[in-house]
C-alpha cells in the first residue's frame, strides 16, 4: 500500500469516528429551538422599530425604565444608550451615510477624521521597495539577530530575469521581505526607523563593502511584483495603523448590543454580544462551544505551504503551536484547528485566495 492509500484509510477512519464521536452532539444542537422570553420579544420588537421610529421613541416603547441617554446628537450622528431587560443598547444614526451610496462611507467626514487622526499617530511614510531591500541587506548582515533567517550571501538564486519567473509568495527571499517589513514596522521605534531613513538616504552602505554585497544579492532576487502595493501590500503598515487607530482613536462601544443605521434609517452594522445565550440559552451555547473544541481537536491544521493568506507564516510564528513543522510532543497531545482567516483577506484580483505572478 502506498502513502498516499494509507493516508486516505487514516482520513476516511477519522471522519468515521468523529462523525460516531459528534453524532450526538448535532443531534442535540439539531434540536435546540430560539426561547420566546420577554427579553427576545422585547428586542425584535426595536428592531423593527428601527427602519421606521425616531430613537427616543422607540427607546421609550422598550426600555424597562422607558429612559435613555443622548450621548450625541449634532448635524453628523445622533447617538442614544438605555436599558433593554439585562442588555445595554447603543443606537446610532450617521446622517451622513447613505447605504445606497458607497461613495458616503469613504467621503463623511468620520472617516476623513478618523484618516487624518491615524495618520498622525504613525507619522512614518510607507516603506518603499528601495529601504525593503535595504532593511532587509541589514538583517543579513546580522543572521544572529534574526535565527529564522538563513544564510543568503553566499549564493544567488538567480538574477533579475530569473527572479521574475519564481512565485512571488514563496522562496527564501520573500520570508526575508516579509521579515524586513515585520522587523521594521513591528520592532524599530519611531526614532529607529528615522535613523534608518537617512541612514540609507545619505548611501552610507558604500563605506560597508559587505552590506553594499549583501544589498545587491537582495536586489537580483527582488520579484518585480513585490513593488506593486496592489498585488503586495504592506499588511504590517497597516497592522500598525489599524493598532494605533484602536488604541487613540476609534471609540469604544462597551454595550451589548450596538445597531448603527444611515441617514435613511437603512441597517450600516449590527452588532449583539452573547447572542447565543440569549436565544438559545446557557446550556445550547456550551453544547456548541464543545462541539466547536472537539471539531477543532478531529480537525488536522493544514501544512504550511497552504497558507492563504500572506500574514499566515507571521501567525504560525508566534503561534508555533498552529504550525505542524514546529509542534512539539506536548503540543501534539493538544492539536486544534483555528478559524479559516486571520482578518487579512487575498488581495483583489486574486482567484481563490491564491496570488501568483
Amino acid at each position: 500500500m502506498s502513502g498516499n492509500e494509507y493516508l486516505l484509510v487514516a482520513l476516511k477512519l477519522t471522519d468515521y469516528l468523529q462523525f460516531n464521536i459528534m453524532r450526538p452532539i448535532f443531534a442535540e444542537l439539531m434540536s435546540a429551538t430560539v426561547a420566546v422570553s420577554p427579553e427576545v420579544k422585547s428586542l425584535q420588537s426595536l428592531l423593527e422599530m428601527i427602519p421606521t421610529t425616531p430613537f427616543a421613541q422607540a427607546a421609550a416603547a422598550v426600555s424597562d425604565v422607558k429612559e435613555f441617554t443622548v450621548v450625541r446628537d449634532t448635524n453628523r450622528e445622533l447617538v442614544i444608550t438605555f436599558i433593554l431587560g439585562s442588555i445595554s443598547v447603543r443606537l446610532m444614526q450617521c446622517h451622513d451615510l447613505d447605504v445606497a451610496n458607497d461613495k458616503s462611507y469613504s467621503e463623511s467626514s468620520r472617516a476623513k477624521n478618523s484618516q487624518e487622526r491615524t495618520k498622525s499617530q504613525l507619522p512614518d511614510p510607507p516603506i518603499t521597495p528601495e529601504l525593503t531591500q535595504y532593511v532587509m541587506a541589514k538583517i543579513l548582515s546580522s543572521p544572529s539577530k534574526h535565527p529564522g533567517i538563513g544564510d543568503f550571501g553566499n549564493s544567488s538564486s538567480g538574477s533579475g530575469s530569473t527572479s521574475s519567473s519564481r512565485k512571488s509568495n514563496a522562496g527564501p527571499f520573500y520570508t526575508l521581505r516579509m521579515t524586513a517589513l515585520e522587523e521594521y514596522w513591528l520592532h524599530m521605534s519611531v526614532d529607529q526607523r528615522e535613523v534608518l531613513r537617512q541612514e540609507h538616504s545619505a548611501h552610507t552602505i558604500e563605506k560597508h563593502p559587505e552590506l553594499q554585497y549583501l544589498l545587491e544579492t537582495v536586489k537580483e532576487n527582488w520579484h518585480p511584483a513585490w513593488n506593486s502595493p496592489k498585488w503586495h501590500p504592506d499588511f504590517f503598515h497597516r497592522y500598525s495603523l489599524d493598532s494605533l487607530a484602536a488604541e487613540h482613536v476609534w471609540e469604544h462601544v462597551q454595550e451589548d448590543l450596538l445597531v448603527v443605521v444611515d441617514k435613511n434609517r437603512r441597517v450600516v452594522f449590527a452588532n449583539a454580544e452573547k447572542l447565543s445565550t440569549l436565544l438559545f440559552g446557557a446550556s445550547t451555547t456550551e453544547t456548541m462551544a464543545r462541539c466547536l473544541d472537539m471539531w477543532s481537536f478531529f480537525t488536522p491544521l493544514p501544512s504550511p505551504e497552504s497558507g492563504r493568506h500572506a500574514v499566515d507564516a507571521y501567525i504560525r510564528k508566534i503561534h508555533p503551536e498552529l504550525d505542524p513543522s514546529q509542534a512539539t510532543v506536548a503540543l501534539s497531545r493538544t492539536p486544534r484547528c483555528v478559524s479559516p482567516t486571520t482578518g487579512a483577506g487575498p488581495p483583489q484580483a486574486t482567484a481563490m485566495g491564491v496570488t501568483s505572478l
